[in-house]
């Protein structure tokens, strides 16, 4: 995953790349998460990198059920893969085709990044840095929960729009979580075996079309959800 779905950090693919040129080895990279928010129109974080074409990225695997808000996927690589795929790929081959409308709205959508993700994700990048601020100067990360220390509250490290809190224990995160949608916010909480136990963690997605008072009202809430 270029963009982590779990934690929101972002690959270091340049890194990555290096050591596939010492040991001989390829990539396979999935920009599921990192479609529409990073790159030139939305090219994803390969393009954000100026990887896009290294010989040791085999294929990327584009998702359009995220920020293209439509569903299917589709797979970029060399002449070899895409022969060997329509050939031996069982779930390709024995899939219905996605319907004309389904691949009218993918294109669409990429016509309207072309348009505007750049505009957007500049401003979601300053949402995302507004939060991020506000989280750190907040008593959000001071909760008392039940056998977890304070000092074990943390954000995820995430320059992306996944954000989070680390909240230990099932239970906590989850009356966190229940605290905020009765307040009208949709943050997941995110429990073990999914996380490793003890990295439990309310999950946040920072979308375009939030606003800084939101931004706000929702570390507020969380600040009062002891």
């Amino acid at each position: 995953e270029t963009v982590y779905s779990m934690d929101g950090h972002c690959a270091p693919l340049r890194e990555m790349i290096k050591v596939c040129k010492e040991y001989n080895a390829n990539l396979v990279v999935d920009e599921a998460h990192g479609v529409g928010v990073f790159g030139d129109q939305g090219r994803g974080w390969c393009n954000e990198l100026g990887v896009e074409h290294e010989k040791e990225i085999f294929a990327r695997v584009y998702t359009f059920g995220k920020a293209m808000g439509a569903h299917g996927a589709v797979v970029i690589g060399p002449h070899v893969l895409r022969d060997y795929l329509i050939n031996y790929a069982r779930p390709l081959i024995y899939s219905t085709s996605l319907p004309l409308h389904a691949l009218v709205t993918i294109s669409e959508s990429y016509e309207f990044c072309k348009r505007h993700a750049n505009q957007r994700q500049a401003r979601l990048r300053n949402l995302v840095a507004t939060f991020r601020k506000r989280l750190q100067s907040s008593t959000a990360l001071n909760l008392h929960l039940e056998d977890a220390p304070t000092e074990m509250l943390s954000s995820l490290n995430s320059m992306s729009p996944i954000q989070g809190i680390v909240i230990p224990g099932n239970e906590n995160v989850i009356r966190v979580a229940n605290h905020l949608r009765k307040l009208g916010f949709d943050a997941k909480p995110i429990r073990s075996p999914t996380v490793p136990a003890g990295s439990e963690r309310i999950r946040i997605i920072i979308h375009f079309h939030n606003t800084e008072a939101e931004i706000e009202s929702l570390l507020d809430a969380i600040e009062n959800s002891q």
